[in-house]
């Protein structure tokens, strides 16, 4: 049976990727164009009905809660699809240590690609909000960011690459006679992150020992119990020689086989 593990790749990609937006201010104007203060937009992080469903809830006042809280930013995540493009060896390992005392080496194989999909969704009751909302984000998209994620189990880190896919308002067809309006728009990015397999520890191959034989008939000959080993798992690595002639100096040609 493997053993447990959990490295948070995922769950630290998503809360690198909301860290991006969680220090969004908005001001408000008075009608001479002055600002009177300032608002942090909140951000939440589930489905787009969990979040209709959350303004659409009263204060203890009984009036709406939207007429307070919006603006408001929406994260959720759409999609999580392999990426065969980033796709490295999938053999090769990367060494993290090594403990001479127990003579052995601790190893992982490269990581496998991965793409999250994210929506942010931004509702306000104003369009100067969404300008204002969107010129904090829009610029440092070009059209791609990177966030860094720690993996100490590994003694690594990740650069997450997120690139900014879309971004475009949501239009209502039409609305109810009581149905309250707002401003909609979406923006889409995609996380390129990658999800790592379980850390091994394997041996260290200290020593090779190789029986060589001359003849068919002294390999047949070989003893099986001979306490060598190559220090690897499997049986000892065993060669036979057969002459084919000499080279101009005089010395023995030789065909090898290795069993």
């Amino acid at each position: 049976m493997k053993d447990y593990y959990f490295y948070r790749t995922i769950r630290k990609s998503t809360i690198q990727f909301l860290n991006m937006f969680s220090e969004i201010d908005i001001a408000r104007y008075n009608t001479s164009g002055t600002i009177t203060g300032y608002h942090r937009v909140p951000l939440k992080y589930g489905p787009k009905a969990k979040m209709y469903y959350w303004l659409h809830e009263q204060n203890s006042d009984g009036t709406p809660k939207h007429d307070i809280q919006l603006p408001i930013m929406g994260v959720s995540m759409t999609a999580m699809t392999f990426d065969p493009l980033r796709m490295p060896n999938m053999f090769d390992s990367i060494k993290v240590s090594t403990d001479l005392t127990t003579r052995t080496i601790s190893k992982y194989l490269n990581p496998t690609p991965y793409t999250l999909s994210f929506d942010l969704s931004i509702w306000s009751k104003y369009m100067v909000d969404i300008d204002q909302i969107c010129e904090q984000i829009l610029p440092y998209f070009q059209p791609h960011a990177f966030t860094r994620i720690s993996i100490n189990e590994l003694d690594t880190t990740v650069e997450n690459k997120i690139i900014l896919q879309s971004c475009a308002p949501e239009t209502e067809a039409q609305y109810g006679e009581e149905d309250w309006r707002d401003v909609r728009w979406t923006l889409g990015f995609d996380v390129q992150t990658y999800i790592f397999k379980p850390l091994e520890t394997t041996p260290i191959v200290r020593e090779i020992f190789t029986n060589l034989y001359t003849s068919e008939t002294a390999f047949d000959a070989r003893d099986t119990t001979s306490p060598y080993s190559s220090g690897a798992p499997g049986d000892t690595e065993s060669m036979s020689l057969s002459g084919t002639g000499y080279d101009d100096d005089g010395n023995i040609l030789y065909n090898y086989e290795i069993f």
